[in-house]
């Protein structure tokens, strides 16, 4: 009995992208930068409620969407988004346990944010404090 040899080529490794779609052309007409997640939360226009809402002293007012996805289906993911924000003082929750991580000074600094309320950040949580960065924005859905 004569086997098939195994091809000499190995196929390339699947590998993949995260940066996030469209983000030189968001660059250029909105001046976010957007630098990639796991595509669940989206930049998105402001409106509804149930989104969660960025407010910055440069770049104004900024929605996004984060969708629930459920790993296995029964346990939810955490869903991820990065970016630069800059002067960021406040930042409202949607429905899911939402965190940011903002940076001053080449330090990083997590807040919790509150559910369906604004949370102020950076110059908005207080005199004194210094403008702040936003980083990334990670939801998950309640157990």
């Amino acid at each position: 009995m004569v086997l098939a040899a195994a091809p000499e080529e190995t196929p390339p490794h699947t590998v993949e992208d995260t940066t996030y779609p469209g983000a030189a052309q968001i660059l250029a007409q909105r001046g976010i930068k957007l630098i990639g997640g796991d595509g669940s939360i989206v930049l998105v226009d402001c409106g509804p409620t149930g989104l969660i809402e960025v407010r910055s002293t440069e770049k104004g007012r900024i929605c996004f969407k984060a969708r629930t996805i459920y790993w296995g289906s029964r346990y939810p993911m955490v869903n991820y988004i990065a970016m630069e924000i800059p002067s960021v003082y406040t930042i409202k929750g949607d429905e899911k346990d939402v965190e940011a991580t903002l940076t001053v000074n080449n330090q990083s600094k997590v807040y919790a944010i509150e559910k369906n309320a604004w949370t102020p950040v950076g110059e908005g949580a207080g005199p004194g404090n210094p403008p702040e960065t936003l980083l990334q924005i990670r939801a998950a859905t309640p157990q």
